[in-house]
């Protein structure tokens, strides 16, 4: 890990990255924005519990921060797997 910048940096792309594939989905697919908005509401809960997690973090344990990574990049396989489910690809 680089830096706690880089791993805040990282996050928070990874959060507009969802939000923006799911605004894509709704444009395509305006019969599902519901389902879809609750999946943006998760990513920002992501966003935001990462967040925090990273600035309560010993500054020194870079254990603490790789498990706060792998926790978002986790949470985001699986919204992105959601995803995939409403909009029906295979």
């Amino acid at each position: 890990m680089a830096s706690i910048r880089d791993l805040k940096s990282d996050v928070k792309y990874l959060v507009s990255e969802i939000v923006s594939d799911c605004s894509n989905v709704i444009v395509l697919h305006p019969e599902k924005k519901d389902d879809v908005l609750g999946l943006i509401e998760k990513a920002l809960d992501i966003l935001d519990s990462s967040l925090d997690k990273i600035n309560k973090g010993d500054k020194k344990d870079k254990t603490y921060f790789n498990g706060i990574k792998n926790e978002a990049i986790a949470a985001a396989d699986d919204i992105y797997n959601k995803l995939r489910d409403i909009v029906g690809a295979k």
